[in-house]
């Protein structure tokens, strides 16, 4: 675990508390049940009493350990760090073995690698007015991971995710997007056991922008789930989520994506959109979209699809010569195409994961 921190361990005493209220029975956490719906929470807690297991450091280029953290940074990353409420949370919380703060001052650029190992580890991201941030994420084993992103006025952060392919992860992204600040997301969540990825999303600010993508890739008994909660709690802010399920063998594959448009938003736009190919007749793919609108004068659309792949197209592709595995391979990769991103190392690893679910 990280070493005692004068300003933290009040919090993790306090999170040590509530697993233990509801290891004796409490419900602390008020769970949505329809969130666990497909997923059980017991999968991701250890049993009372278990051992953190293997640690890995993380390898990032830039950041500050939280040990190192004065001032105004200790503050908000205290503070940041109470207001989050969840079981998975708070065991990060209690467990936690390493804690990182990436800071990006007033009109500064930059761009960040990290890659997390193994553990119970936080990430807050800390953008301040008109600065940017590019931020390629990858991961490598099975962890506990909440990402804290606070994007002030006129900030863009643009952040890239590389899902860990490590027996049962689970990650929070808890953001806060302000008046201005653009937040563009993209995920590739993959197995080879179970893996979730929480995303709470928070428009707060007039004309914040929020554009997020998601590609899951089931294989063999793989449980993957994927729940995006958007909140538009300003006027004129705009978001636009795509979500794309590949689920190959005996794979489950589970999509809830949920946007809330709160009172007093006027112009606020949301689009959410999941598409669904099942590449096998046993995968199981369960997408639910939702939409709450509690004001007048908004633009909001969802919708879902779920699909096989088209023996028509097979065909063709083999009458051209084309074998069946490259064909399957082809027009997998044509279905992920737009959840990708323009970068090679980020869409290698995409690519090597649809390859395999060809096969």
């Amino acid at each position: 675990m990280l070493g005692s921190i004068e300003w933290l361990a009040p919090l993790q005493a306090e999170a040590r508390q509530r697993i233990d209220a509801t290891h004796a029975g409490q419900d602390t956490w008020r769970l949505d049940p329809e969130s666990w719906k497909y997923t059980r929470i017991a999968d991701f807690l250890p049993e009372q009493g278990e051992p953190n297991g293997s640690v890995q450091p993380t390898s990032c280029d830039q950041g500050r350990d939280f040990r190192d953290l004065q001032g105004s940074a200790q503050a908000r990353c205290r503070d940041t760090l109470r207001s989050t409420c969840h079981p998975l949370a708070d065991l990060n919380l209690a467990s936690l073995d390493e804690g990182l703060m990436v800071h990006c001052a007033r009109g500064e650029s930059k761009r960040v690698r990290l890659g997390f190992g193994a553990g119970y580890k936080r990430l807050l991201l800390n953008l301040e007015a008109g600065s940017a941030l590019d931020l390629l994420e990858t991961s490598g084993a099975a962890h506990n991971l909440v990402i804290h992103v606070l994007l002030n006025e006129d900030a863009t952060l643009t952040h890239r995710r590389l899902g860990s392919g490590a027996n049962c992860s689970w990650t929070l992204i808890d953001a806060k997007i302000d008046k201005g600040a653009h937040y563009d997301l993209t995920g590739v969540i993959s197995g080879p056991a179970r893996e979730r990825v929480e995303c709470r999303l928070a428009l707060s600010g007039e004309n914040a922008h929020l554009s997020t993508r998601h590609l899951l890739l089931g294989r063999a008994r793989e449980r993957l789930d994927l729940q995006l909660d958007i909140d538009h709690k300003a006027a004129h802010s705009q978001s636009r989520h795509l979500i794309k399920t590949l689920a190959g063998d005996a794979s489950q594959v589970s999509v809830r994506g949920r946007m809330y448009i709160a009172k007093h938003c006027p112009g606020a736009d949301a689009e959410l959109n999941i598409k669904s190919l099942r590449v096998s007749d046993q995968a199981r793919i369960n997408a639910k979209p939702e939409l709450e609108i509690y004001t007048d004068d908004v633009a909001c659309a969802h919708g879902t699809s779920i699909a096989e792949i088209d023996s028509e197209q097979l065909f063709y592709l083999a009458s051209r010569g084309v074998a069946l595995r490259d064909a399957r391979a082809l027009l997998l990769k044509g279905f992920a195409s737009d959840c990708l991103f323009s970068d090679d190392e980020f869409n290698r690893g995409a690519l090597e994961r649809i390859e395999a679910l060809a096969a």
